[in-house]
């Protein structure tokens, strides 16, 4: 990962070829075909300043651009910065290129074939008996022992993780820049916004916990995009399925809702503790809530040993190499960079303890 203050275009050129080059490698008289993509907030203007640096640096070696494409390309939402493909051509390949073509993502001007005409005898659809949607398994309720929180006025705890979420928009952004796509930040504050707009449209319902962290959960595997919508979504979803029966909460209901919500995402994304992912902070912090409440400390004290455990978690992944998702291909150099996953599981945790202890010292003064 190579970090430093944003430079001239003239320095990207010679920064982005420097990599690209050598590695078929290029040479000189060889053809070839440039991309530049924007990743969503970098304007065109700029991606072409970008390609005639390019393009002259191409030329004085040797290098012909017989295509191009400049623009958004494939992007990552709103993310800053721009793409550079170069692909070396052959005439075959150039000819595929130039062909003419229309279509939602790209078009190239000249003369497009008749459509073929299909002679084919059409089939009348099947109709599908429609299946029963899943119910979801709400777990019995159980005694309950020590100070607890009632769920059916615990909702806030919801709209603070938002708050906390969108807070950190750019802070996210920036950690998973450094070994990923830079946009976890912004897709997280998608969803989380997402919630808000469901929690509005419900109004005195969204006061219940359980009620809150199933919309949580639906808006973010709704409007995340990649891993991170499902994973979370199905954390939410376990923490929702094992509160639903009952009208309060104590600690170990708590921690049997974190557990259950570890086990969801273990269970999709078969992440283990060091392979620098969420897990990293989520399970210590399950262990750490547990052991405090096998020790005899009251449901606050439990809740503070959770959000320790889950920062030493979070800082713990400086130090690892990734070993699954994108940032794995980077081997070595994704050491030293914090994991955005396990950051931003961080702060949700610490959002939820923060939360529950102010319920808790409200309902038990």
């Amino acid at each position: 990962t190579n970090i430093r203050e944003t430079c001239s275009a003239s320095e990207m050129a010679e920064m982005m070829l420097g990599f690209v080059l050598p590695d078929l490698p290029f040479a000189a008289g060889d053809r070839v075909a440039v991309l530049i993509s924007g990743l969503g907030a970098t304007p065109i203007m700029e991606q072409y300043i970008l390609y005639g640096e390019i393009a002259r640096r191409l030329a004085s070696q040797g290098i012909t651009v017989a295509f191009k494409q400049v623009g958004n390309l494939f992007t990552s939402l709103e993310m800053m910065g721009v793409t550079l493909t170069l692909m070396k051509l052959d005439d075959e390949l150039e000819s595929c290129l130039k062909h003419p073509c229309q279509s939602v993502g790209l078009s190239i001007a000249g003369s497009l074939p008749m459509q073929g005409s299909y002679s084919g005898k059409a089939q009348a659809a099947q109709a599908l008996t429609p299946e029963k949607p899943a119910t979801q398994v709400m777990a019995a309720p159980r005694a309950l022992s020590g100070p607890t929180i009632p769920l059916q006025q615990a909702g806030a705890l919801v709209r603070e993780l938002i708050s906390t979420i969108v807070a950190n928009r750019e802070y996210l952004s920036e950690i998973d820049g450094l070994i990923g796509d830079g946009d976890h930040g912004i897709n997280m504050a998608k969803g989380f916004t997402g919630c808000a707009t469901r929690l509005d449209a419900l109004g005195d319902q969204a006061q219940d916990l359980t009620t809150a962290l199933t919309q949580l959960a639906e808006a973010l595997m709704d409007d995340i995009g990649g891993s991170m919508g499902p994973l979370y979504g199905n954390f939410f979803l376990g923490f929702a399925s094992t509160l639903g029966a009952s009208p309060a909460m104590d600690a170990s209901l708590f921690a049997q809702a974190l557990t259950t919500a570890v086990q969801n995402v273990q269970r999709m994304g078969n992440a283990q503790v060091g392979d620098k992912s969420l897990v990293d902070t989520l399970v210590p912090a399950r262990d750490a809530l547990q052991a405090a409440i096998n020790n005899g400390m009251d449901f606050s004290t439990a809740l503070q040993a959770m959000s320790d455990a889950a920062e030493t978690g979070k800082n713990a992944t400086k130090d690892m190499q990734a070993k699954i998702g994108r940032s794995a291909r980077l081997g070595p150099r994704s050491i030293g960079v914090l994991d955005a996953g396990a950051t931003s599981c961080c702060l949700i945790l610490q959002s939820m303890a923060r939360s529950l202890q102010a319920q808790l010292s409200t309902t038990h003064k």
